[in-house]
């Protein structure tokens, strides 16, 4: 129930410290492997001037977008690690959104960028705007929900996207979004409408605002092997506030105590940093 745990990347970084710490087992020299991201870089164009956001909803908001992409079925690798968690294949860019949400914890969304428009703002909804979502349910927004729009609302911010702007296999170009929103927001919305998705089940718990572009460059990197002429046109990163890592007070001797062991220092510090 914590989100950092809650992907197969935090699974493995709990083994690793539980395993390497672990003095009757002979796994001292494990260690956390994570995907290799490539080294592009995103060119950042008009992006800022084409996008407004309301940082009291979302503490960082990126995306690229993407041209020339073509929606097929996913590849038959992508397709049994989904259905091997559970979950339906549907095509290729919503399957790679679901593998890097389960992957490494961070809810990404795919928009068609024909049918989402410019510019992109995140705002806080109006009284009377409506959002057909993604199930073809219509809800009725309260000024508590978060949405994103083009013209009108296209995604419940956090929680769900909207039918018009969905993906399909007319769809060439994609905003592709990830994102991290304040954890109140997604949970007041998510209990209101009666939507429990994957997404708002880990941006409700707090999402980690550092992994935001990474999950990006991750998908990106996978999107070129399934779609070689995929490229990024535009990229924005919008962080005005970066938020700072926790600093707790820590005694080992406190640990030793109340451990009723003599765990060195050093086996500590090696415990806390894996």
């Amino acid at each position: 129930n914590r989100t950092d745990a809650f992907s197969h990347i935090g699974v493995a970084r709990d083994l690793v410290a539980a395993l390497s710490h672990n003095s009757q087992l002979n796994y001292a020299d494990l260690e956390l492997r994570t995907p290799a991201l490539s080294s592009t870089t995103f060119a950042e164009t008009e992006s800022e001037e084409n996008i407004e956001i309301d940082f009291e909803a979302a503490i960082r908001y990126s995306g690229l977008m993407i041209e020339d992409i073509e929606v097929t079925k996913a590849p038959e690798w992508l397709r049994k690690k989904i259905e091997s968690i559970g979950l339906q294949s549907i095509n290729n860019i919503v399957d790679l959104t679901n593998y890097i949400l389960h992957e490494t914890g961070q809810p990404l969304h795919a928009f068609d960028a024909d049918k989402l428009g410019t510019p992109i703002d995140i705002r806080w909804a109006r009284d009377g705007e409506t959002l057909q979502i993604l199930d073809g349910t219509e809800i009725k927004l309260t000024r508590e929900d978060v949405v994103i729009c083009g013209d009108s609302p296209q995604c419940l911010g956090g929680v769900m996207g909207g039918k018009h702007s969905g993906v399909s296999e007319k769809t060439t170009r994609i905003f592709l979004e990830s994102a991290c929103f304040h954890p109140s927001v997604v949970r007041k919305t998510s209990r209101h409408h009666g939507i429990f998705t994957d997404a708002s089940f880990r941006f409700e718990r707090g999402t980690d605002p550092s992994v935001v572009m990474q999950a990006l460059h991750r998908a990106y990197d996978l999107l070129k092997g399934m779609c070689s002429t995929a490229r990024v046109v535009d990229s924005i990163d919008l962080y005005p506030f970066e938020v700072q890592p926790a600093q707790i007070s820590f005694k080992p001797s406190a640990t030793r105590k109340l451990a009723g062991a003599n765990i060195s220092d050093v086996r500590i510090s090696g415990i806390l940093k894996s």
